[in-house]
């Protein structure tokens, strides 16, 4: 069957039915190279560039890592137990009473790794326990190796300093 639209031509071996309404399959779209907008509601049949993916670490440097290796260096996980040689101290300004999430449970893996995480940031002298009436919910966010990386979610501090 010979299809038109974007003013070009398409041949395709279509499966007709008695549907009231079109339905290009993914093996058209994919041999056409084409897309479907969700948000425009139409096909997307402009090539969309694709940036591929930096390298790996075992593939080569980054160039940030060759142009600054001062800042950069190889074992900086060794490096982060040592405590940070400077006296910067960051405040966020607000104009309401503090967010306070409510606690929600991870499941055992989740509470490990978190647990895990946090434990390593403390004794590196990244984080420290807190008291503070600023409580923002913590989120469990899959890393490519299937651990878990903790995430807070500041939407809610967010709204209150913009």
């Amino acid at each position: 069957m010979n299809l038109s639209f974007s003013r070009k031509q398409y041949n395709w071996m279509f499966i007709t039915t008695n549907l009231t309404i079109t339905l290009l399959g993914a093996d058209f779209l994919k041999a056409q190279i084409m897309m479907v907008g969700i948000v425009e509601q139409q096909l997307i049949t402009q090539p969309i560039p694709i940036t591929p993916l930096p390298p790996t670490p075992a593939q080569e440097k980054s160039p940030l890592l060759q142009e600054f290796p001062k800042v950069f260096k190889d074992g900086l996980q060794q490096d982060l137990t040592k405590p940070a040689k400077h006296h910067i101290q960051h405040c966020i300004v607000t104009e309401d009473h503090p967010v306070h999430a409510r606690f929600r449970r991870l499941t055992p893996e989740k509470l490990f790794h978190a647990k895990q995480a946090f434990e390593f940031m403390e004794q590196a002298g990244m984080c420290q326990k807190s008291s503070s009436p600023w409580v923002s919910t913590l989120l469990m966010a899959p890393k490519p190796d299937g651990t878990w990386q903790p995430c807070g979610n500041y939407q809610r501090l967010n709204i209150m300093t913009t």
